[in-house]
């Protein structure tokens, strides 16, 4: 679980994994009044959601999408095409295609932002 901190609620391009680094963009738009009376910074904390590829496709729907273009070619004599599959089989279906990812690098690079929530940051000595 990586925590991230942004300076914005909606803005998790720039995060950051140190709180002080979000608080830094607040800190550098403040004029110099509002700088050394500031003792604290709103900044947001949030989690990390990682992605893997599995999480984009279902072989399920793999499965039925075959079946459907069976189905528009063979007409009737494709009913019951690819039907009644254990679930092993499916399985690997699923298996092969993350396997593919794992060969190709091709797994996503990006994630998410979840469990968000305000974060006060109190500036230390060192912050000004």
């Amino acid at each position: 679980m990586r925590t991230l901190y942004s300076h914005k609620e909606d803005d998790w391009l720039s995060a950051t994994e140190e709180p002080f680094d979000a608080a830094e963009y607040i800190l550098n738009d403040m004029s110099d009044k509002e700088f050394h009376n500031c003792t604290e910074v709103q900044i947001y904390e949030g989690v990390a959601k990682d992605y893997n590829i599995s999480d984009f496709f279902s072989a399920e729907q793999i499965i039925e999408n075959i079946q459907e273009d069976a189905w528009w070619e063979g007409d009737e004599a494709a009913d019951g095409y690819l039907d009644n599959l254990d679930k092993t089989v499916v399985d690997e279906l699923k298996q092969a295609i993350v396997a593919w990812a794992d060969k190709y690098e091709l797994h996503p690079t990006f994630s998410s932002v979840v469990d968000v929530k305000p974060y006060t940051y109190v500036l230390q000595e060192g912050d000004k």
